[in-house]
């Protein structure tokens, strides 16, 4: 983590225990406005992910928003799901428009 952001995430103001329940991997996606064409479609973002103890098998967060939405969704694995599955191995995200694949991004290890 960088140190602003742990900085920013983990206040140390913090308990032990509420600062263990912070702790784990962060992901922000972002993306162009123009790559969702201007249609009135929403939008539908998937995150794929393994992590060190669940081997090849893949765990996905999905979230739908409106075109309108601020082009920035925030994706975390902490607290209980981070120390029990550990670390994040690889990643996929993909960004769905009207049923099209509109733009994916993924880890070296995806």
């Amino acid at each position: 983590m960088v140190r602003a952001e742990a900085q920013f995430r983990l206040d140390q103001n913090l308990s032990k225990s509420n600062r263990q329940k912070k702790e784990g991997h962060y992901y922000v996606i972002r993306w162009n406005r123009k790559v969702v064409k201007n249609s009135s479609d929403p939008l539908k973002i998937i995150f794929n992910y393994r992590q060190s103890a669940t081997g090849r098998e893949a765990k996905q967060f999905v979230r739908h928003v409106d075109v309108n939405h601020k082009p920035l969704l925030e994706f975390s694995v902490i607290g209980d799901a981070y120390r029990k599955h550990g670390r994040i191995l690889a990643w996929e995200a993909k960004l769905y428009q009207g049923g099209k694949l509109r733009a994916r991004e993924h880890s070296y290890l995806w």
